[in-house]
């Protein structure tokens, strides 16, 4: 017979797990590895799911300049298959991340000094937690399963007071 404590236990060995591979980037990796993954003849991507695609890329942009850095790095192949879309996606996102933030405006001010690397800087945790649900919500018309980001991202968010962007995404609410 297990515990509540033995669940809590458990549980926090997974939010630390998830919360290292946040960091590090693995999560990105992985997102990337299982969809490329997927075999099996596939169609090109329809128009209709890219414009979708790239409506959510156009408001992950909106999000603020560290998080438009990393929708400018992502290209979707209107005539790659579903799988090759969602990967694109992740794999986009993955570089984007371990390549950091890079402060241009912050650099380009008049009363800017110091050395470029005073304007760059790892994502935080809270950014790389918004990144997750964003590319979710990116390549959900490309997923073969429903989208989501799991509970442990959703118990990391919540405990860093980050309202992941999940409402509305095709049916998915989690505020």
């Amino acid at each position: 017979m297990t515990t509540q404590q033995d669940h809590s236990q458990a549980d926090q060995v997974v939010l630390d797990r998830v919360r290292g591979e946040l960091m590090s980037g693995r999560t990105f990796a992985l997102r990337e590895s299982s969809h490329r993954s997927r075999y099996g003849y596939m169609p090109p991507i329809s128009a209709r799911d890219w414009a979708e695609a790239m409506g959510q890329v156009a408001a992950l942009a909106t999000q603020g300049d560290a998080l438009a850095q990393v929708a400018a790095e992502i290209r979707i192949n209107l005539y790659g298959d579903a799988s090759q879309a969602a990967a694109s996606v992740w794999e986009a996102i993955g570089r984007a991340v371990l390549r950091g933030y890079d402060d241009v405006v912050g650099r380009a001010a008049p009363d800017a000094s110091g050395p470029r690397s005073a304007y760059q800087r790892p994502y935080t945790l809270a950014e790389r937690l918004l990144l997750v649900a964003w590319g979710e919500r990116i390549a959900a018309p490309f997923a073969s399963s429903v989208p989501g980001v799991g509970w442990a991202i959703q118990r990391i968010a919540a405990e860093e007071n980050v309202r992941l962007p999940m409402q509305g995404m095709y049916g998915v609410g989690q505020a």
